[in-house]
């Protein structure tokens, strides 16, 4: 039986040939590539290992590097139950260049579990060695504390990164990676406002590490003033609840002023002018003192002297001087305080004097008002005038309290004081009532 193809008549069994031909060299392809990855048919020469356990899981087809070049792989493991025989295939052309002094150390390449095998010399021998590494050469394997140190450090690490659990931190990656996608001149924006806050902040802390001897002192007084406040609060708290006690009465309080104030508004209406010159009178008066504030300080000063010599003089306790207030003095001037002498008056005195009734004082040159009735003129002695102190009338007073004051205890023989007397204890006592204890 034959197949009919175009151009071509080809039988069964050539067919078969074909297919069989085939299988085969795929078959002998398929063997030439496991032997090749198993260094079946390799020539190139193999070195040994024995790896302890604690060196941790060791991979075939790890690389084996001798000054950073890899020069070959691990081919064969024999797992043991202390430590696995390593085998290792060396390219031909490296092993002119490998000493036989090199040792095996096995070092991480990532933190997931790859490893290599680096062949290093042996501490203390020379770098360079007459001899190179032989076949099936049994190789040391470096245990010094710093590859144990080095393998303790892979081993936390990848102990630290299984519980990240990079799959799960992929995922919050991503997730940020969305978020801020696109913002990078947001961020850029953000930093730099974080910097300049920082800046600020800095130079704020400076300045209150430099205050702190003030703000120490400021915490000491509020030390000290706590128990002043808490009676401030005391009494604070106190006052409210009268407030709150007394309501009813506040209440009725409040409705009488509105009813005070009724009266008040007019009254502060037809008085305003005379408020604000009580207003501008009391500014003059502070500007003064503050123009002049030790001119308060020596008046006191003043007057503690003159008390003090006051104390010394009524010291013995005899003399009870009562102070007659009257209202006379503090009258506004008028024609009836104008000096006089007889029939004469002042120059500056141009109103009438109480002769022809009271009046207010002229300006000069001002003409006085017509007086259809003047009384007639009653003149008067200049000594006794209101003005003019009465010596005699007064030498019996004043002989008396200077008996008392000398410790005589009665008067003088002429009935007449001491000038000093009526110099010096006179205005002390003028206008007085004293009554000698």
């Amino acid at each position: 039986m034959t197949v009919m193809l175009p151009g071509k008549t080809v039988s069964r069994g050539r067919y078969a040939l074909r297919g069989i031909a085939a299988a085969l060299v795929i078959l002998v392809f398929s063997l030439w590539m496991v032997s090749r990855s198993t260094h079946t048919f390799s020539s190139d020469p193999k070195v040994y290992a024995e790896v302890p356990v604690a060196a941790g899981l060791i991979q075939s087809g790890a690389p084996v590097r001798f000054h950073g070049v890899k020069v070959g792989e691990i081919s064969s493991i024999d797992a043991g139950a202390q430590s696995s025989r390593v085998g290792l295939t060396i390219e031909k052309d490296a092993m002119k260049s490998i000493p036989s002094t090199v040792m095996l150390r096995v070092l991480p390449r990532t933190f997931f579990g790859d490893i290599y095998v680096q062949l290093t010399p042996t501490p203390g021998s020379p770098d360079t060695s007459p001899t190179h590494l032989a076949p099936n050469a049994q190789l040391a394997v470096d245990d010094g504390p710093d590859t144990v140190n080095l393998y303790n450090i892979f081993t936390k690490l990848s102990e630290l990164i299984d519980e990240v659990r990079p799959d799960e931190m992929n995922v919050a990656l991503a997730a940020v990676d969305k978020a801020i996608g696109g913002r990078g001149k947001e961020l850029g924006m953000m930093i730099d406002d974080w910097w300049t806050a920082s800046q600020e902040l800095e130079s704020t802390v400076n300045r209150f590490i430099d205050a702190t001897p003030q703000f120490r002192r400021v915490t000491e007084s509020l030390k000290r003033a706590t128990p002043a406040m808490m009676e401030t609060l005391s009494s604070v708290a106190s006052i409210s609840r009268g407030i709150v006690d007394k309501g009813d009465d506040l209440a009725e309080f409040f409705t009488a002023a509105s009813g005070y104030l009724d009266s008040v508004v007019p009254f502060v209406a037809k008085n305003r002018k005379n408020l604000i010159t009580i207003v501008d009178s009391t500014g003059i008066i502070l500007r003064t003192v503050a123009q002049n504030p030790s001119g308060i300080t020596r008046t006191v000063r003043e007057a503690d002297k003159f008390g003090k010599a006051g104390t010394i003089l009524f010291a013995s306790g005899r003399f009870n001087i009562t102070a007659v207030p009257t209202f006379s003095q503090p009258q506004p001037y008028s024609a009836a305080d104008c000096p006089v002498y007889g029939t004469l008056r002042g120059s500056q005195c141009h109103g009438k004097r109480s002769l022809w009734g009271t009046g207010p004082v002229r300006d000069p040159g001002q003409r006085n008002g017509t007086i259809l009735h003047p009384p007639k003129p009653r003149v008067r002695p200049a000594s006794t005038s209101s003005e003019v102190i009465d010596g005699r009338a007064e030498a019996s007073t004043m002989s008396g309290l200077e008996g008392v004051i000398t410790g005589t205890g009665r008067p003088a023989a002429d009935g007449r004081p001491n000038p000093a007397t009526t110099m010096m204890l006179g205005p002390m006592v003028r206008g007085t009532e004293v009554r000698v204890s």
